[in-house]
């Protein structure tokens, strides 16, 4: 069921943590550990994580305009990898948790350590072994290890170069957030291209719709 904050697409799941999965019970109001909003169609099956970016982390349209993630609404249109126009059909919203914000090159930290970004190399991320157990897609290949000297591949095509990196830990209670494109699958946040969502749910109950594993 729909918790009162919730949205008309919005629903609360239950969520029991198992290591660094857990299990979600879709129409759930009642939850065990973190608060987990996911938007889209109803499904049970089992979230994975949450790869993600703080609020105010400007997202390329469609139309060329940036707006906040945190705005981003279904059925809007991103630019994607290879400017492909990708249409948002599911967010989720998780907490910060355990995982570390990454900033580059002294800026401000924005990203989770888990996050794919798409590089001159392909993809990487600051803690890879974190990002393929929540990423079904990069089982057959890899992502790397980002480091000082990689270039992530921006939209203007210019790139970024890295020449450092830092961590925080921040509040385990912080709202942080993604979302799912249609398409390739991927969005650029903050002028870097990125990979869509961190969750992987698989259909076990007859008629779930929009239920299937990530991508």
């Amino acid at each position: 069921r729909q918790a009162p904050d919730c949205g008309p697409d919005e629903y609360i799941y239950e969520q029991i943590f198992v290591g660094k999965k857990s299990t979600i019970a879709a129409g759930s109001f009642a939850y065990y550990g973190r608060k987990v909003i996911i938007s889209g169609p109803a499904s049970s099956g089992t979230y994975i994580g949450g790869c993600c970016f703080v609020a105010g982390t400007k997202i390329t349209m469609s139309d060329g305009s940036t707006k906040n993630i945190e705005d981003v609404i279904i059925g809007e249109q991103v630019i994607g990898k290879d400017n492909a126009v990708n249409t948002v059909i599911k967010f989720i919203r998780p907490v910060l948790g355990d995982r570390k914000l990454v900033s580059f090159n002294n800026g401000v930290p924005f990203i989770t350590s888990d996050h794919p970004v798409y590089t001159k190399d392909g993809w990487k991320s600051y803690d890879p072994i974190a990002t393929m157990e929540k990423y079904e897609v990069f089982q057959n290949d890899p992502v790397k290890q980002l480091m000082p000297g990689d270039i992530i591949e921006t939209l203007d095509g210019q790139g970024l170069h890295i020449e450092t990196m830092q961590t925080i830990d921040g509040d385990a209670n912080l709202q942080v957030y993604n979302f799912e494109p249609d398409g390739n699958n991927t969005y650029i946040a903050n002028n870097l291209i990125v990979h869509n969502k961190g969750m992987s749910v698989s259909c076990s109950s007859p008629g779930a719709t929009g239920c299937s594993a990530s991508g």
